[in-house]
């Protein structure tokens, strides 16, 4: 299978502690982040939660109120 690049923009702080992680698992940060794409795709849903704690949630977004989103 044929391989491309991605570029991802990371803080450099959040890089270093990424990159260090890594290689304390014998991984690189490519290896990583094909694993998360990996498991992605094949369950078709990102592998942990996704929220907003509740002081953070909106409650005036269109999910909640009813009324379409005005994306344009």
């Amino acid at each position: 299978m044929a391989k491309i690049g991605v570029n991802v923009k990371l803080d450099a702080q959040l890089k270093a502690e990424f990159e260090a992680f890594c290689s304390e698992l014998g991984l690189t940060m490519t290896d990583a982040f094909t694993l998360f794409a990996t498991k992605v795709v094949r369950d078709w849903q990102v592998p942990f939660a996704l929220a907003l704690p509740p002081s953070e949630a909106r409650t005036d977004s269109p999910a909640t109120s009813g009324k379409p989103s005005d994306l344009s």
